[in-house]
């Protein structure tokens, strides 16, 4: 992105550069929602998982 040859060093601006990452933070705003999507979906798979596990011991220990 940036260019770094010689004397000239850098493409853009701070200020140009501090708009960019203004920019950038408001698009990354939009998917906000997927990681707590995301971290409400594992933690129901875990506790399904832990049920499940439960539910096993239970039946393995009544065929004994």
């Amino acid at each position: 992105m940036l260019s770094f040859t010689g004397t000239y060093r850098y493409k853009w601006s701070v200020k140009e550069l501090l708009k960019m990452l203004h920019w950038c933070n408001e698009q990354l705003q939009q998917f906000s929602h997927v990681n707590k999507k995301a971290l409400d979906q594992h933690v129901n798979i875990i506790e399904k998982q832990e049920e499940l596990q439960k539910r096993q011991a239970e039946l393995e220990a009544s065929d004994k």
